[in-house]
């Protein structure tokens, strides 16, 4: 049993579900004042849907998979499950998705939304990854759409500048984020067939772009709850060092090129900050 629940928690990515569950979750948070027990269904709604996208991901690129160090052991290049038997679970996770959206949801557009990024992210991403290496773009806007589905069980208004500030938060930080994947594994994507940014930019430039991408994180930050009438000045206190820790840590980033080991720490320590603001944000809510 322990062996087919790692291999189904592989199938799924289950941290990447659990953090589209968070960021979902926060969305729900900033939309409304009356924040209730439906943040769960935000949770496991995008959880399951981020689940079941994951899982068809894997089905599309299982051949891919199996050319990279970083991903040969995942259920489908190992043969654990067949391409046809992993098939019913990315169904199953749909089903149980899209059914949590039908029971909270205040308006049919959380549907909408929910269908969105199961499009846009299989339809369109997975296979502009193999196009592009500017794919990284689009697809850090499909990984905004959790904390609109998010906002819409809360709240039909989208013109909140808290929203945007979140969303554009959130687009900021992929970016880094997938870099910092390239510059660790850039052998592996290369190895199975994967376009590379690092045949158009060297090393150091894409250093540097993260870089720059970072302290835009870092003020982005201060922008979520600085649009918040119920200002925090202790949590804006803690977003301002927690960010300057970050900037300090990744200095290097901006002077010379670094080792895998370098960019696994930076993409660490970046992932770490970035849930650090998502936490705060939801402890700046619950202190109103």
């Amino acid at each position: 049993m322990k062996t087919v629940l790692k291999h189904l928690f592989k199938l799924m990515k289950i941290r990447i579900a659990i953090a589209t569950g968070i960021s979902a979750t926060v969305g729900y948070f900033l939309s409304t004042n009356d924040v209730s027990l439906i943040f769960l269904g935000v949770f496991f709604s995008a959880f399951f849907l981020a689940a079941g996208a994951a899982s068809v991901n894997e089905i599309q690129e299982w051949k891919f998979d199996a050319l990279m160090n970083r991903t040969k052991s995942r259920p489908i290049p190992q043969s654990f499950f067949s391409p046809k038997e992993a098939a019913l679970f990315p169904i199953l996770f749909f089903i149980i998705g899209f059914s949590i959206i039908a029971m909270f949801m205040i308006s049919p557009i959380s549907l909408l939304i929910g269908l969105s990024a199961f499009i846009l992210y299989n339809g369109f991403y997975t296979p502009l990854k193999r196009v592009t290496p500017f794919a990284t773009i689009p697809g850090a806007l499909i990984g905004i759409i959790p904390p609109i589905l998010g906002w819409s069980f809360g709240s039909t208004n989208f013109l909140s500048p808290q929203l945007f500030a979140l969303l554009i938060f959130l687009f900021v930080w992929q970016i880094p984020h997938f870099y910092f994947l390239l510059l660790i594994f850039e052998e592996d994507y290369r190895n199975a067939g994967f376009p590379v940014l690092t045949d158009k930019f060297s090393i150091i430039q894409i250093s540097r772009i993260s870089f720059l991408f970072i302290i835009t994180l870092v003020f982005v930050s201060t922008m979520i709850i600085m649009t918040d009438v119920n200002f925090n000045l202790p949590i804006f206190i803690l977003y301002i060092v927690a960010g300057g820790v970050l900037l300090f840590r990744v200095r290097k980033m901006f002077t010379m090129a670094n080792s895998a080991k370098f960019y696994r720490n930076a993409f660490m320590q970046l992932n770490m900050y970035v849930m650090l603001v998502l936490i705060l944000i939801s402890i700046n809510k619950f202190l109103i």
